[in-house]
């Protein structure tokens, strides 16, 4: 057994057999699962020239052959099914800052720095919510992979790590194996990134620029009043255009901009997205700020980030579509983690404990600081209750999602 609270042992290896025995034969979705799980297909099928976030052409195509990225799309209908499922339960689980979608493939790195990222689903709620999305995706990892013998490690490695970090908030894992190994690959030269990104910049339609000429100087507003002294041509627009990549975010309005940085010359240009803050009503559980609500994405970055972006602002005053904005820097080096990255079970096993400890930390912040480390405890020990049902529900979810993904690329679909 790992080192445990207050010199007591951490029985996250028993509670891990418990749970294997339960789920080791996953039970059969429900049917309502299933039809919890199915996209929003009336989005899908809106004309990509009436919604300008519709995403790339054949996007149904991308979900209908891989269910992993079919799971990253309906992120919301999965936070709302745990809402339900778990019902009154959820009074055992602490309110925390959640990340909002953490999965295996939201882990992400760059040249110095790794970890779980992307705080676009990041508010208020029941931890339970971020367990249950983390361990159906590692379920769904292992699946893809062929490893299902190794669920039991795989489940406790990341209550291992969760444990630890609660327990001594500065614990740090070492940068996982896949991460070392993949800092190594090749990056753009900052030349090559600028021209990369310009090429994913899709033009606006004239009648747009006024809404954009409005946008971006709310944003240069928002950074000069975040970051004051900048020099005076910094933020100077260079190019611009709507954004139209990701899965989980496809339907998401973004656009991205390269600017000029602290000086003229074009090696110092930096790149900009700006996304519209997604719905997340439908998730009944969570506590989401009556005004404002932009900075639960800022607050998820800061309480659980550990990738730094130059600049990560909340632009209140950004209402293109009618919808508020949050922007960050891009950085050359970033890459996120994919399934097919592992060479072997012990490389994802590393990544997911380093996962664990990221949001074991990152749950009990109030305001930059720890939580009093009694109170860690107590929330720990609350969720460690729930953990067999936390764990079995993990498996059932990853279940409903498959087979809701085989509704879904077996039925008829329309073209746009």
């Amino acid at each position: 057994m790992a080192p445990g609270f207050m010199g007591k042992p951490f029985a996250v290896a028993g509670i891990a057999v418990a749970l294997c025995a339960i789920v080791s034969c996953a039970p059969r979705p429900s049917a309502s699962n299933v039809e919890d799980l199915a996209p929003d297909a009336a989005a899908l099928l809106v004309d990509r020239e009436e919604l300008r976030s519709a995403p790339i052409e054949g996007f149904a195509d991308v979900l209908a052959t891989d269910p992993y990225n079919y799971f990253r799309f309906v992120n919301t209908q999965w936070a709302a099914c745990v809402c339900d499922r778990f019902g009154g339960q959820l009074a055992l689980s602490p309110s925390v800052r959640l990340h909002g979608d953490a999965h295996v493939t939201q882990y992400a790195l760059t040249a110095q720095e790794h970890g779980l990222d992307d705080f676009d689903d990041s508010a208020r709620g029941p931890a339970v919510l971020d367990f249950v999305r983390f361990l159906g995706s590692v379920e769904l990892a292992l699946r893809r992979r062929g490893w299902e013998g190794e669920r039991e490690r795989m489940f406790g490695e990341f209550l291992r790590g969760y444990g630890l970090a609660v327990e001594n908030p500065g614990y740090l894992p070492p940068a996982p194996a896949c991460v070392v190994r993949l800092r190594k690959l090749p990056v753009k030269s900052q030349l090559e990134f600028l021209a990369w990104a310009e090429s994913l910049m899709e033009p606006y339609d004239e009648a747009t620029f006024p809404e954009l000429e409005s946008g971006i100087a709310a944003v240069r507003k928002a950074v000069a009043e975040r970051f004051p002294g900048l020099p005076p041509g910094f933020m100077n627009l260079k190019s611009v255009g709507w954004l139209r990549i990701g899965i989980g975010s496809a339907l998401t309005l973004k656009n991205l901009g390269r600017f000029e940085g602290p000086t003229p010359d074009a090696g110092d240009d930096f790149i900009l997205e700006a996304k519209e803050l997604g719905d997340l009503s439908q998730v009944g559980c969570l506590s989401l700020p009556a005004g404002g609500e932009t900075t639960r994405v800022l607050e998820g970055n800061q309480s659980l980030g550990r990738i730094s972006h130059e600049i990560v602002v909340v632009a209140p005053d950004v209402r293109m579509e009618g919808r508020d904005w949050w922007v960050r820097t891009w950085e050359r080096s970033y890459r996120e983690v994919a399934v097919e990255d592992f060479e072997s079970p012990d490389e994802l096993a590393e990544l997911i404990h380093d996962a664990g400890a990221q949001l074991g930390r990152g749950h009990y912040l109030l305001d930059g600081g720890p939580m009093e480390k009694g109170l860690r405890l107590k929330a720990f020990a609350a969720l460690q209750r729930l953990q067999p049902r936390t764990s079995e529900f993990s498996v059932e979810m990853a279940d409903a999602l498959l087979a809701a993904w085989e509704v879904y690329r077996n039925a008829p679909r329309q073209t746009q």
